[in-house]
């Protein structure tokens, strides 16, 4: 019978091993390597309720330690199929230098109703240093779905803290919660189609006092071409209250497209362009956004990572608000970072942005250089 049973294994014919199986066990229930095998069988079918119930019960019939580390090597890998949720916590403190730390003016001179004003030196950036600190949850969901569809919810609190400008403290709390939908594959030039819907929101705090408020809808649609090429369209809507400033609140609607493709020798590169439209209470408030994100991530050998990001925005305003004209705003972003990973847990970066916001209104030029070292402990709670 036994013979009978690994024949129709062999052949592929897995329900026909399990009834020869458990008729052995009817005729001799003391017969570990049966159990053992039968648990086999219903984790190869997926059935893990049936496979645990025959591996544990192996141990009832003082099995031989062969048995028992098979047996062993079964469980665990049951025990990790059939976690409902899988979570990572993140914790980390840093510090940052900036040199515009009080966001002053950039400009020596205002424009104003035709007539040139010197910018006040008080008002002109300062470097000052920050302390970051950090928490964040990451928790999947798996849904049990036969095409893998997961629940994902995620979670933040940073806090930013400078020395000398208490006016600029500045806090944050993110929640989002979304879910990917794995869908079938109907076109032969891509594979693994994923829908994603996903919810938002955040609360920021400047000085301990609410500023903003955001509520974001949003849903992605993307597959993947020969496993290394990715290519996604994203819609989005956002809820915006400006707490001090009510004329500021609105919505945002917009639209992105995402690439990203993976390099032989670990090299990682991602593009996505986006437009959108914000409309506020006022229609000076109003105007367009365009952003052009490009980013580079290089693994290298024993756990040492590199990345660079260039982010530009451009922003147009509808209608000028007296006395300003009328507003056109150009950002650009460049940020290195340099990351080492330590005995799986501990990880360790360093990092330098400049950023250059330009503006036909002098008021909101600004530039920054800041530069940056924190740690992170990544498995707290695994």
């Amino acid at each position: 019978m036994f013979e009978y049973a690994n024949l129709s294994i062999l052949v592929g014919d897995l329900e026909a091993a399990i009834g020869i199986f458990e008729q052995m066990l009817f005729y001799q229930e003391d017969l570990p390597r049966v159990r053992l095998e039968l648990g086999v069988l219903y984790f190869r079918l997926n059935a893990y309720s049936s496979a645990q119930n025959y591996l544990e019960s192996v141990f009832d019939f003082d099995p031989p330690a062969e048995v028992i580390e098979k047996v062993n090597l079964f469980l665990n890998e049951i025990n990790k199929n059939t976690v409902k949720f899988q979570t990572r916590h993140v914790l980390g403190f840093g510090a940052k230098h900036a040199t515009n730390a009080n966001s002053g003016i950039g400009t020596d001179f205002i424009d104003v109703l035709g007539l040139r004003l010197i910018v006040n030196p008080d008002v002109k950036p300062s470097s000052d240093k920050s302390f970051v600190y950090r928490y964040s949850l990451q928790a999947i969901e798996d849904l049990k779905h036969p095409r893998g569809n997961k629940r994902n919810i995620f979670f933040a609190v940073t806090d930013e803290r400078p020395i000398n400008y208490d006016d600029f403290d500045l806090s944050s709390l993110v929640l989002s919660v979304g879910q990917d939908f794995y869908l079938e594959s109907t076109n032969k030039y891509f594979s693994s189609p994923v829908a994603n819907l996903s919810y938002t929101g955040s609360q920021i705090f400047l000085a301990d006092r609410g500023l903003l408020n955001t509520h974001q809808m949003s849903f992605q649609i993307g597959s993947k071409r020969k496993n290394n090429l990715y290519m996604g369209l994203k819609i989005n809507h956002d809820e915006r209250n400006f707490e001090r400033n009510k004329n500021k609140s609105g919505y945002m609607n917009g639209i992105s497209s995402v690439f990203s493709y993976e390099f032989p020798n670990n090299l990682f590169t991602s593009f996505e362009y986006s437009f959108n439209k914000y409309v506020a209470k006022i229609e000076s408030e109003d105007y367009t956004q365009r952003l052009f994100n490009i980013s580079l991530i290089k693994n290298l050998p024993n756990d040492y990572s590199l990345s660079l990001n260039f982010n530009q925005l451009k922003k147009n305003f509808y209608k000028a608000s007296f006395p300003w004209p009328l507003r056109r705003d150009l950002g650009n972003t460049i940020t290195f970072n340099a990351s080492k990973l330590f005995s799986q847990c501990h990880n360790i970066s360093l990092g330098i942005s400049k950023s250059n916001f330009n503006s036909t209104v002098g008021l909101y030029e600004k530039k920054n250089t800041s530069t940056s070292a924190d740690y992170a402990y990544i498995c707290l709670g695994d």
